[in-house]
């Protein structure tokens, strides 16, 4: 309306990303999904232009992320998993792991743990010694 993008449409960048979804006040408003033309997409909520509050997020790797966001990454509680079947489910804070959350190992073995900006700091509960043993924590 009056060339303002408003109302359900579709938008393809000269790249060839393109976002299909809702619009308001010519941004990217509500529902929708956006495909990066590398491969990433993004499905879930946007707020003037922003990823979030909550969605989903692929990538051609394999990663998928489904939480909460705030300007666009992850921010909240939220669950990323890699496609060894390695995970995080917990607590996020500016695209980092920060806080309480529940690490899974590649075989499956999880355990609770703690992380501050990214790293990890302690496991939170006793586990088997292999287990604890097993956790790759520079890739989690």
């Amino acid at each position: 309306r009056n060339g303002e993008k408003v109302g359900k449409g579709k938008f393809v960048w000269p790249n060839g990303s393109c976002y299909e979804g809702e619009f308001a006040a010519d941004a990217m408003h509500g529902e929708g999904v956006f495909k990066w033309s590398d491969g990433r997409m993004y499905s879930g909520l946007w707020h003037r232009n922003n990823m979030g509050p909550e969605g989903k997020m692929t990538w051609p790797d394999g990663r998928i992320y489904e939480g909460a966001l705030r300007s666009g990454v992850s921010h909240g509680h939220g669950s990323l998993q890699w496609p060894d079947g390695r995970a995080y489910t917990g607590q996020w804070v500016d695209g980092r792991q920060h806080g309480e959350g529940v690490a899974r190992t590649a075989k499956g073995i999880e355990c609770a743990s703690r992380w501050k900006n990214g790293n990890f700091v302690e496991w939170l509960e006793v586990a088997r010694s292999d287990a604890a043993s097993s956790f790759d924590t520079t890739g989690a």
